[in-house]
Order: C-alpha cells, then sequence, then structure tokens
C-alpha cells in the first residue's frame, strides 16, 4: 500500500529519453509492477497465507512459518492487501485494448520469466534459448514483446476461471479501496515532506 512503488512505476518511463533521441531500444522494459511475474507471486502468497490462517495460533496468538513467528491478524491483513492488489491488476487488465497483441499468440505456460525487466511467458523464453544467434535471439524478443498484452489476457482468463470468483464490480470495488490506500499514504509523504522543509526553513 506504499505509494512509493507505484511512484517509480509513473517516473522511469518518463526519465528514458532514448526513444525522443531516436535510439533504437535493445531492451524491453515491462514497467507494469502488477504483470504476471509478481502476480504469479502474489497468488501464491495468497495460497500460503490461507494454509497458514487453517492453522490454530499458539497461545500468543501466532502462526509459525520457516522459523517465523507471525501474527493471526498481521497474516490476515496481509491476504487482504494481497487480494486487493490482484483485483487491482484484474481491473486494470480488463480496462486494456482487448486487440492489443499479435493474432496467434504462443501457447501458454502458467509461468512467467522475468529477464531483466522484460517479463515474458516462459513459453516464449524457451524460444529464446533455441535461439542460434544473436539476431536470432533478438526476434524472439520482440516477439515476446508483441505477444506481452495478448498472452497476458489468456494466461488472466485462465487464472480468473481456475481459481478466482470475481465478477467486474468486486474487482472495480477493491481497485478503487486499493487505489484509495495508495492515495492515502501518497498524501501522508506530501505532509511529512512539507514538516521537514519547514524545519529546515525555521533552522
Amino acid at each position: 500500500k506504499s505509494y512509493g512503488l507505484k511512484r517509480d512505476e509513473e517516473k522511469w518511463p518518463k526519465r528514458d529519453r532514448r526513444p525522443s533521441h531516436g535510439f533504437k531500444l535493445h531492451d524491453r522494459i515491462t514497467y507494469n509492477i502488477l504483470n504476471p511475474y509478481t502476480v504469479n507471486m502474489i497468488i501464491d502468497a495468497i495460497d500460503t497465507s490461507d494454509s497458514l490462517l487453517s492453522m490454530p495460533a499458539d497461545a500468543e496468538g501466532y502462526i509459525g512459518y520457516k522459523g517465523l513467528k507471525i501474527k493471526k491478524h498481521s497474516l490476515e491483513k496481509g491476504r487482504k492487501l494481497y487480494e486487493l492488489a490482484l483485483s487491482k491488476y484484474i481491473h486494470s487488465i480488463r480496462d486494456k485494448d482487448s486487440t492489443a497483441g499479435s493474432e496467434n499468440p504462443t501457447a501458454l505456460s502458467e509461468r512467467w520469466v522475468d529477464l531483466s525487466g522484460q517479463v515474458i511467458a516462459e513459453s516464449n523464453f524457451k524460444e529464446v534459448l533455441k535461439a542460434d544467434s544473436i539476431v536470432k535471439m533478438e526476434e524472439a524478443f520482440d516477439k515476446a514483446a508483441e505477444d506481452y498484452d495478448i498472452n497476458e489476457r489468456i494466461w488472466l482468463a485462465d487464472i480468473i476461471k481456475d481459481r478466482i470468483d470475481m465478477d467486474e464490480n468486486t474487482s472495480a470495488l477493491k481497485a478503487s479501496e486499493l487505489d484509495a490506500l495508495l492515495e492515502k499514504d501518497r498524501n501522508t509523504s506530501i505532509q511529512q515532506i512539507a514538516r521537514e522543509n519547514d524545519m529546515l526553513t525555521f533552522l
């Protein structure tokens, strides 16, 4: 719920001046913080949280996990935040242009790979590994970038169908709840900076 991560998502594309200078981009960065790679981890975290919450807490209200002691309340709060993030992701994909991407996307696996900032389907990654030259590898990366939007939609549809019972209104409401938390944190940060500036001015 920290706005800092959201701020990074917005500022880094603006700082990349290569396109405006006409330079060819040899890297293909996925700037969206919520993407299939991170959302896979969110889903894993929800599963782990559900598993832990099904276990009884000890006398002090803690649940053990890999040498850690976690308050049951903290687990419940964390799980809710993960669910809000997942809802935000679902809602953002539904708002995208459904025609984006190529007409014949690669068959998808369940997992995605982060290759130095380019998030691609595991099946696309296998095509990169098959490349027998730099040129062929570049073409495979280009194809992965071209297929990204449509592959993401297909993958998400499978996730919703198999795991998540969430209609469009529900995802919109939960996305709005996360947006409100981010905005609250943004305002808190602005107020903190203003207080620090006032102190510096006084000194």
